[in-house]
């Protein structure tokens, strides 16, 4: 069985709305759907959805990864990981990420849409699965 281990900071949340800085984005960017926060070497570790806000949210997304000493003031690392191949499950966009961490590897479970996704007669979406062995990948 896989173990996770939760830092004591987490077990108890602040509940209180604390302002974040360092997730600064262009004015025509769009940021959601923040994966679960891992403490790794003393640093917090954070995965998030990014796109254009013209463009249908599915579409065109990529995972971005940001880093904070301290869960306040966040340095925004880069890209963690990018839509795919063509004719790939993942060819028009990733999003929605969760990190997995044992001894051996990192897991990112993530939302995949392929390039059917228009297609109402098919199954153009899925959870899909990408491994690095460190947390700023490659993924």
């Amino acid at each position: 069985m896989l173990q996770i281990r939760i830092p004591p900071e987490l077990r108890t949340p602040i509940k209180a709305v604390v302002p974040t800085t360092g997730f600064d984005k262009a004015p025509d960017m769009e940021n959601h759907d923040p994966s679960n926060i891992v403490l790794y070497e003393g640093n917090y570790y954070v995965w998030y959805t990014e796109h254009r806000q013209d463009t249908d949210g599915f579409k065109t997304c990529y995972i971005k990864y940001a880093t904070s000493a301290n869960g306040l003031h966040w340095h925004v690392r880069g890209i963690a990981l990018e839509k795919g191949d063509p004719d790939g499950p993942d060819a028009q966009g990733v999003l929605t990420s969760f990190i997995v961490q044992t001894k051996e590897k990192w897991y990112m479970f993530f939302l995949a849409v392929g390039p059917k996704f228009n297609d109402p007669q098919t199954s153009s979406r899925g959870i899909w699965l990408a491994e690095a062995a460190t947390p700023d990948g490659p993924w």
